[in-house]
């Protein structure tokens, strides 16, 4: 196709012709009917002016200034300079349009160089909206070359009207001569009747319909062709020409284009309709002045013709093909319907677009030399390339395609193949699936005979079913069924054959044996789906065989492994099993006999042989005796199975006959007719030998993949078999053993104290059972870790293990909880010294990660029978002599007394009142005063719980608290000494007595992940400056979980509470952790204070160990209160080792609050509101412990 401004072309482009651009803005291009009006004009061969009422011109298309032959743009050129016809003539054209009527009528034109056209004008008003003035609408037809043919006419018939009257004249003339002429003059009319003759022949000729008029619009003769749908031709004549049409605006349009085809001397145009009865009949008049007196109108019958344009636009419109038109310019100048019901577009949308817009980047170079093939002048069909749908989507589209010469526009049909392609791919992809698919198929087609059974014909197999059968696909092509008989016998090709005769069958599916040879046989599961016509004949069978072969052996193989395994789980004797693994080797590998073999102490042990010949089994251990004593010290292998033995790996002999390696063993072997080997070691995980598994067979040979895989299941399952045995033994052992320290646990002792209480009952014999356990262990894990604490309890159970051993039985209980058995003790004393014994070497320190660390023990102790004669009664006896032993002092030995039980009731029902009390508000706080050394003032008190028992009493902290910690309810008194402490701390503040005060907190508490909230929020309840509240905490809670303690230490310090250590000097703490923890005070603990006594009584390290505290208390500035003080001495070596802070019943006993609170009346106490570094404070503390 040629580019738009190719000169080539033979016309310029349209619709972008740059003289029709240059007009477009003339005539409001926004209009969409004058834009398409003007878009539908650049297609027509006829000139189309578009003009105002001023005669001023708005557009011209491309024919038009090739009509008159101007290069340069028409627009805003009067019509008058185009004109040469009289002025008046437009004016009447003007008005005539105004009134809105089409005007029609000849014009005279000047083209280039001055040349006259002449020409058909149609001239219309045209109006666009309300909002633009209307213009006017010419449509010129060139008419030159018809008035050339008319006035040719119009000279021939001047010519005859000459001639005739010539010879008339020359016959008046010459009438002498007349009778001389007769002759002349006869030939000559018989010479004019044959021309008239002639003429008259032509005309009856002509498919038109011929009418002479005169100029007043007369017919004066007619010729009708008889086919057209006119009167008869002799009763026109007379007539006006208006008689030719019936109705009357018509008529008068006719009159009208006759009058002015006599007025402008130019050919005129007219078509018009008829109906008679009833059909439709289309004309088309040419008016062509003849002469100055009459005019020859030729009437055309156009009826066909319109007919066939209306269907072309009709199969144009509906036709469900794609149907376009093209320029040469590859724009889009018509399209159809189908563009939009197919593809998606607006037949407005692809107007004007460039095809090559919407074709697929890779079709580009398609449609391109389908473009060229049809410039050439060829006739395009079959061409295939995609083209963009609306939604951005191709579909593919074949074309047929002609170009048309005249116009240079192609003509072009397409169809959607898109589903033809899909179907396509589809087709290869099913074929290539049917190749790749994991089953053998096989296509079978159905011929239907008559009377007759049906014809299976094979039409395809895919690789796998020639991979299966041993059939190749081409050699199956187009044989019959029957052919395959041998594979799976007549029963299933019967059985094929009904389900052809079926009418609308269901897919059917089974399982068949498949004999491929005499020594191949498969088991396949088939399928076959038949394939249906629309009256639900079978036409096509798809046989689909899938070999299941593999998976029934498996599942064969499986079933025998459970039962290898369930015999596992019934505890069988190895021997059993290990018989159920060989059957199984020996059933599953044909002509086989299996061995089984076990090392057991070094020594290869046969333990499984079903039907291995005895007398072969013997020889070989004659031969190879090594083999069966001491398989690792063998020097040489001396057969297969000491070789895989040694060299840990798998021994294959194929043929025992070619094998000289062992010449002793091949010899005994083959006369047992043994003709193969195959021998592989059992090994544990770390390498180590189990056994060994060996197959004979009685044909030579090597295994396959599958015989391999079964022997390695077969040791694998040997190993589980002999592993059993090994963890039967350690799980006996585990489970009656600690596995920290290797001693007894408690089901092992139990079980051991069992046993010496059955074997002594009947020897009346003794028995003592004591239980150990170490004092303060769980603080010593708290501080340093549980892996220090493990280690210490290896090394206490060494200690112990080494006096009791080997005259008693000791077991670890639980985490520091020890038990010792002595069968035969001979008396109390005895059990006793061994006690005491025990104690005395856990005295020597524990080095542990460069700690020195000395243990004690509570040790209880208990007698059978005189105390129980059972095992739980005399750990029950053991554990409450431990229990007093602890209420004791610890690290002493307690023998088990009746009181005991009774004690151990009473704990218990007073752990039960004490959950009763919390609910029925039955604790109560007291305060014992501490005073400044310095000022004799007072400086705070500290909060001692009781318990106002309601049957015993008031109840000191000592005598419950215990028994709280036991049963987990510290924490909630805790929580609940905190509470009322700050309770009564601001009362006394707002009462004008603002007492610091002190609570001691637990681990629980401090560590609880709401402690800092709950704290903060019962400030602000009670308002209480944080200043007046100090909490003291014990070594062993404040390092605990390190960590998380010292944070939590650091948001209490926060808040602005105060923090002491109390009980400094008995745990186990580094002297670090005082400046890492911000503590404000320590408290010395009461024994220190105790040890002081009097002058006398005072030893010699405590008095030095106390001053060193007070000293590392100052070095840190914190300030040291010393509590429990109760005689004079000790309050005046406080004093002077510079203790600032004083407690104890010399100075004050715990009181209630109204004792309290009337102390203060009577001895106001000093306002220590802030604190100072010098200690002199107003401090209260609540201690549970005391």
């Amino acid at each position: 196709m040629q580019s738009p401004d190719d000169p080539q072309s033979g016309m310029p482009s349209l619709p972008t012709h740059p003289m029709a651009a240059q007009s477009l803005p003339a005539v409001n291009p926004a209009d969409p009917r004058l834009t398409s009006l003007i878009r539908l004009t650049e297609q027509l061969a006829d000139a189309v002016l578009l003009a105002d009422l001023h005669g001023t011109i708005l557009y011209a298309n491309a024919a038009c200034h090739t009509l008159l032959g101007c290069e340069g743009s028409l627009v805003g050129i009067m019509l008058q300079q185009l004109h040469a016809d009289p002025p008046e003539l437009i004016e009447q054209m003007v008005r005539h349009v105004q009134q809105h009527q089409t005007w029609h009528g000849s014009c005279t034109y000047r083209c280039k160089a001055g040349k006259l056209i002449h020409a058909h004008a149609a001239v219309t008003l045209l109006s666009t909206s309300a909002d633009t003035p209307p213009v006017l609408g010419y449509h010129i037809s060139n008419t030159s070359e018809r008035l050339r043919v008319d006035e040719a006419l119009r000279e021939a018939h001047a010519a005859l009207a000459q001639r005739v009257q010539e010879r008339e004249r020359a016959t008046t003339r010459t009438a002498t001569l007349l009778q001389s002429k007769i002759d002349e003059l006869r030939h000559t009319q018989h010479e004019l009747r044959s021309s008239e003759n002639r003429q008259r022949t032509l005309l009856n000729a002509l498919p038109d319909a011929l009418f002479m008029l005169t100029a007043e619009g007369q017919i004066e003769d007619a010729h009708i062709p008889p086919e057209y749908a006119l009167p008869p031709a002799h009763t026109l004549v007379g007539q006006p020409l208006t008689a030719l049409i019936a109705d009357p605006a018509t008529a008068t349009q006719l009159r009208q284009c006759f009058q002015q085809v006599l007025y402008m001397g130019q050919i005129g145009l007219f078509e018009y309709r008829t109906t008679m009865l009833t059909s439709e009949h289309f004309y088309e008049a040419r008016i062509v002045p003849a002469s100055p007196t009459h005019v020859l109108m030729l009437i055309r019958d156009i009826t066909g013709q319109r007919a066939v344009e209306k269907d072309l636009a009709r199969f144009f419109v509906l036709s469900p093909d794609l149907l376009i038109v093209v320029g040469d310019d590859a724009e889009i100048k018509h399209c159809n319907a189908a563009w939009h019901d197919l593809m998606g577009y607006p037949e407005a949308f692809l107007i004007g677009k460039r095809t090559l817009d919407f074709i697929h980047p890779e079709d580009t170079v398609a449609a391109l030399q389908m473009a060229h093939m049809i410039r050439d002048g060829n006739v395009a069909n079959g061409i295939e390339y995609r083209f963009r749908h609306a939604d951005g989507s191709y579909r593919w589209l074949r074309w047929s395609a002609i170009s048309d010469s005249d116009t240079y526009l192609i003509h072009a049909i397409a169809r959607d193949i898109t589903l033809e392609k899909q179907a396509t791919l589809l087709s290869d992809v099913l074929s290539e699936a049917i190749q790749q698919t994991t089953d053998a198929v096989l296509i079978i087609k159905v011929t239907h005979i008559p009377s007759a059974p049906p014809r299976l014909t094979m039409q395809f197999a895919n690789v796998l079913f020639q991979q299966l059968t041993g059939y190749a696909p081409k050699t199956l092509h187009h044989e019959a069924l029957h052919a395959l008989q041998s594979l799976w016998g007549a029963d299933f090709e019967a059985q094929l054959e009904a389900l052809c005769t079926q009418l609308n069958p269901t897919e059917q599916q089974g399982t068949l044996t498949m004999q491929i040879d005499m020594a191949i046989r498969y088991f396949v599961d088939w399928r076959c789906v038949p394939l249906l016509d629309y009256q639900g004949v079978v036409q096509h069978m798809i046989l689909r065989l899938h070999n299941v072969t593999p998976y029934i052996r498996a599942h064969r193989l499986a079933v025998e492994q459970l039962e290898v395994l369930e015999a596992l789980v019934r505890g069988d004797e190895l021997t059993l099993v290990l018989s159920r693994i060989a059957t199984l080797i020996e059933r599953h590998i044909p002509q086989s006999r299996t061995v089984l073999q076990i090392i057991a102490s070094g020594k290869v042990v046969q333990r499984a042989a079903p039907r291995l010949p005895q007398a072969y089994s013997n020889e070989i251990r004659q031969h190879f005796p090594m083999l069966y004593h001491d398989v690792e010290r063998q020097p040489v292998p001396g057969t297969p199975c000491a070789a895989a033995l040694a060299q840990r790996q798998t021994v294959l002999v194929e043929n025992i006959v070619e094998s000289h390696a062992w010449p002793i063993w091949r010899k005994v072997a083959l006369r047992y007719d043994l003709h193969a080997c195959w021998t592989a070691p059992i090994l544990h995980a770390d390498g180590s030998a189990v056994g060994v598994i060996v197959v004979y067979s009685t044909s030579p040979g090597q295994p396959d993949s599958d015989d391999l895989a079964l022997l390695a299941t077969a040791r694998y399952l040997t190993t589980l078999a002999v592993d059993r045995l090994f963890l039967n033994e350690q799980i006996s052992y585990q489970s009656h053993h600690d596995s920290l320290t290797g001693l007894l646990n408690r089901a092992g002792f139990e079980q051991a104290v069992q046993h010496v209480l059955e074997h002594n009952r009947a020897r009346q014999h003794a028995v003592v059972l004591g239980i150990i356990n170490l004092d303060r262990f769980k603080q010593i894990n708290s501080v340093l870790g549980h892996q220090a604490g493990d280690m210490l309890i290896n090394l206490v159970a060494q200690r112990l293990r080494a006096i009791t051993e080997p005259r008693g039985i000791l077991a670890r209980l639980s985490g520091d909880e020890f038990a010792l058995l002595l069968p035969q003790a001979s008396n109390p004393a005895d059990a006793l010294r061994i006690a005491q014994h025990l104690l005395d070497a856990l005295r020597s320190p524990f080095t542990l990660d460069a700690f020195e660390l000395i243990i004690t023990a509570s040790i209880g102790l208990s007698f059978a029978p005189s105390d129980a004669d059972t095992v739980s009664g005399l750990l029950q006896c053991a554990d409450r002599a431990m229990t007093r032993a602890k209420a004791n002092g610890a690290n002493q030995v307690v023998q088990f007394t009746p009181e005991m039980s009774a004690l151990a009731r009473e704990r218990l029902e007073l752990e039960q009142q004490l959950h009763i009390a919390l609910q029925n508000n039955e604790l109560l706080l007291y305060y014992q005063p501490q005073w400044d050394m310095q000022s004799g003032a007072l400086y705070g008190v500290e909060a001692l719980i009781r318990w106002q028992h309601p049957v015993r009493g008031l109840l000191a902290a000592g005598q419950f608290l215990p028994v709280a910690e036991a049963g987990g309810l510290t924490f909630a008194i805790g929580s609940w000494v905190l509470q009322e402490a700050l309770r009564q701390a601001a009362a006394w503040y707002a009462s004008g007595y603002p007492l610091r005060m002190g609570v001691n907190v637990s681990a629980a508490q401090l560590l609880h992940p709401n402690f800092i909230q709950s704290l903060e929020e019962m400030l602000n309840r009670y308002r209480l400056p944080a200043e007046l509240i100090e909490l003291e905490l014990i070594e062993s809670t404040a390092l605990q979980d390190h960590a998380t303690g010292a944070q939590r230490l650091r948001d209490v310090r926060a808040l602005g509470i105060r923090i002491a250590i109390d009980d400094f000097g008995t745990g186990y703490s580094s002297l670090a952790y005082l400046q890492r923890l911000h503590v404000d005070s320590l408290k010395i603990d009461r024994s220190f204070v105790d040890a002081l006594g009097s002058p006398s009584a005072t030893p010699s390290d405590t008095v030095p160990l106390v001053q060193t505290i007070i000293s590392l208390a100052h070095n840190f500035r914190l300030t040291v209160v010393a509590e429990g003080v109760e005689t004079k001495h000790q309050l005046d070596f406080l004093q002077r080792a510079g203790c600032e802070v004083v407690q104890g019943f010399l100075t004050g006993k715990p009181m209630p609050t109204h004792a309290l609170t009337a102390m203060l009346h009577q001895s106001p106490c000093m306002p220590h509101y802030h604190t100072t570094t010098n200690g002199n404070n107003g401090h209260a503390g609540a201690n549970v412990n005391r």
